[in-house]
């Protein structure tokens, strides 16, 4: 039982906060029968918050719906991923409980020049000069429309060439999806073993959550509410085997272990956690009380990796081949994001995806400007 006198509640908001499940908490705390032993000031900021992002997600949806049926228009039948396949399909129960940065949709690689074209029809725009900047990564540059909540992120494929191991193959991603119609609208989904399968690399590869033992609690979410959702579809031998077989088990068992603990997220019936799987829980827990342990620096380590200058530049593992490639990349970064005009922009989205805190004002007068 939750009492007004046992919780940090400031401390509670301001991790909500910056996870960006705000409007997740007000909904949990409403759902489990609590609401009467949340102070006043707090349950008003919440309930405030959530209301703002019923109102913002209300708009988002109709962004969604409007892109559907201009690429449904033109014989392109959209993937949806992340939020926007939640949020759309009826999967969250309460639709106000997740905020949404951005849309996201996956479309084949021969329709983008015409999805491209549709989408400047509806005045959609990319802030960036550059497109080639985008060319390794699994999604175009960012598109905005005035006056708008949400940015579109077009996807041609699942995972990022530097950063990310090819866990599924894009065609085969395909093959599997379901398709959907809602309203009218054709578009399609991702199978339920992949959407858990991307949820984990997503979050705990490419954001390199795992490797900096912080817990993606947004993410998290999202996991439990397409674990509860497809119970009895999801094929969770074939998804530890496919981790397996990209030496991401540990990765997939420890992040399924950090779910079953904070959120009771589905597991498969035979789970057990290892050691391992125990000690990244309890140094995450750690992280949370002291975010220096994340240790930044890995995050610098990772960007010059072996791995990465490979798939990057076709190097060797040589000594001298991998130094040569690390000094002409770090040159590239320099000259990219200290220099270029897009430096504002990198600024912007790291702002708006919570890698970065804006430094001008409180972190709940953020998350409530970010919601508006």
């Amino acid at each position: 039982m939750i009492r007004k006198d046992s919780v940090r509640w400031e401390r509670v908001v301001d991790l909500a906060n910056m996870a960006f499940v705000t409007p997740a908490l007000w909904t949990a705390l409403i759902q489990i029968g609590v609401r009467a032993d949340v102070p006043e000031d707090v349950a008003f900021y919440l309930s405030e918050l959530h209301s703002m992002n019923q109102a913002r997600n209300h708009a988002i949806k109709l962004q969604i719906v409007e892109i559907i049926g201009t690429l449904n228009n033109v014989g392109v039948e959209p993937l949806l991923l992340k939020g926007a396949a939640l949020l759309l399909t009826g999967m969250l129960e309460d639709p106000a409980s997740r905020i949404m940065i951005d849309i996201d949709l996956m479309i084949r690689i021969a329709d983008v020049e015409k999805v491209l074209e549709a989408l400047s029809t509806l005045r959609y725009r990319s802030r960036v000069s550059d497109a080639a900047l985008f060319d390794s990564c699994q999604h175009l540059a960012p598109m905005f429309r005035s006056g708008e909540p949400a940015a579109i992120e077009i996807h041609t494929k699942l995972f990022h060439d530097w950063t990310d191991p090819e866990v599924l193959a894009t065609e085969d991603v395909w093959i599997d999806s379901v398709p959907a119609r809602i309203n009218g609208l054709s578009l399609r989904v991702l199978s339920p073993s992949h959407s858990v399968i991307y949820n984990v690399v997503h979050s705990e590869v490419h954001h390199e959550n795992f490797e900096l033992g912080r817990i993606a609690l947004k993410d998290l979410v999202d996991l439990a509410i397409i674990s509860r959702f497809h119970s009895s579809s999801i094929d969770w031998r074939n998804i530890m085997a496919c981790m397996n077989r990209h030496n991401l088990g540990r990765v997939l068992r420890s992040y399924l272990y950090i779910g079953m603990k904070l959120l009771g997220s589905p597991v498969t019936p035979d789970f057990r956690p290892t050691v391992g799987n125990l000690f990244h829980y309890y140094r995450c827990l750690l992280v949370v009380r002291w975010p220096v342990l994340s240790f930044p620096a890995l995050k610098v380590f990772r960007l010059f990796s072996a791995n990465r200058m490979q798939r990057r530049f076709g190097c060797s593992t040589g000594v001298f081949q991998l130094a040569r490639a690390r000094m002409g990349y770090a040159w590239y970064l320099v000259g990219k994001y200290a220099f270029s005009p897009e430096r504002g922009f990198l600024l912007n989205r790291l702002q708006e995806k919570g890698m970065i805190r804006a430094r001008t004002k409180p972190k709940q007068e953020k998350v409530k400007n970010d919601l508006k």
